[in-house]
């Protein structure tokens, strides 16, 4: 059975930008606020794999993290993987002292 559901985080995942793209720019936020919740086999969102792969083009990073309101993007952000990690975890692991003032700007504790 196939599904016509974009998968954003097998994009993201992937890295297939161009197909991330399309996703976060050709729906609406309250529609791409489902999607930033979807996991992996890993527990992982789009998020946390934006937040672990330090390729990700700036725009998209910007876009899945500004897109949404904060109660949008919240559950995404706080989502822990099967060892308990969230996105911010990652960030914090990958020294991107940007990326984790990103994170807690969009979504302060």
């Amino acid at each position: 059975l196939m599904s016509n559901t974009p998968n954003l985080v097998n994009a993201v995942s992937m890295e297939d930008w161009p197909e991330t793209r399309q996703i976060l720019l050709h729906n609406p936020p309250s529609q791409t606020q489902k999607y930033l919740t979807q996991t992996d086999e890993r527990g992982w969102n789009a998020i946390h794999w934006a937040c672990i792969d330090r390729h990700v083009p700036p725009d998209i990073l910007s876009t899945l993290l500004h897109r949404h309101t904060p109660s949008q993007i919240a559950p995404a952000l706080l989502s822990r993987d099967g060892y308990g990690y969230t996105p911010l975890n990652f960030a914090i692991k990958g020294a991107s002292d940007d990326l984790v003032t990103s994170l807690v700007n969009v979504c302060p504790p």
